[in-house]
């Protein structure tokens, strides 16, 4: 049954070395920037460390979609549909869903319509059946220093490096065209290119994916 192994005649933990939880959670902390980082969330780390990476990304990426009715959350919300949402006690968010565009070719996103207490808002969302179908352009991690980002919207305008090479901190890779002026991306990590996401003239978005360093 034991294949060879040793048989432990003591209790497993007995010899597992000692964790500091502080320390985990001060990493966490440095490692997801402004995410509330919870003594669960440490404990959750310590035992299922990838599921609780991809939980906070999620979390920093959509809010606390908990709040949410349960179908809302899996399906989505129907369009006139009212919810009322308790973010806080006493704090209630009516929102009602009232349209939705049709589908923007170049980034593969809808325009979605609602009302928050009454206020009319909008915002654009991925479409992820037409991701399929349409080439869109890969967003940057900010959880990874290696990745360089589009800080706005703009046009290339120049690529000051080519993969394979070595740059240093504070060096210059490309230089966009944004609302008629120059913009630099600079890298913030010394580092190999290892892939360049864009082409000079290209027309990019804010925190679409430029440069990979490894």
């Amino acid at each position: 049954m034991l294949k060879g192994k040793k048989k432990i005649d003591e209790r497993p933990g007995a010899n597992t070395k000692s964790l500091d939880f502080d320390q985990i959670e001060q990493e966490l902390k440095k490692k997801f920037g402004d995410a509330i980082i919870r003594k669960c969330d440490v404990m959750s780390y310590i035992m299922f460390p990838k599921v609780l990476e991809e939980y906070i990304d999620f979390k920093k990426q959509y809010g606390p979609v908990d709040l949410y009715p349960t179908r809302v959350f899996f399906v989505g919300p129907r369009l006139n549909e009212a919810m009322d949402i308790e973010i806080e006690h006493g704090k209630v968010l009516h929102i009602v869903v009232l349209a939705i565009s049709e589908l923007m070719l170049a980034t593969g996103e809808r325009e979605v319509f609602f009302q928050v207490n009454g206020q009319l808002r909008s915002m654009k969302v991925k479409d992820k059946a037409a991701v399929k179908d349409h080439k869109v352009h890969p967003k940057v991690d900010k959880n990874q220093t290696n990745q360089l980002g589009a800080p706005m919207p703009g046009q290339v305008l120049d690529i000051k490096a080519k993969e394979g090479d070595t740059i240093k901190k504070g060096d210059t890779v490309i230089v966009l065209s944004a609302m008629k002026m120059e913009t630099v991306v600079k890298s913030a990590v010394n580092g190999k290119v290892k892939k360049i996401h864009v082409h000079i003239g290209q027309q990019v978005q804010g925190d679409d994916l430029i440069v990979e360093l490894e």
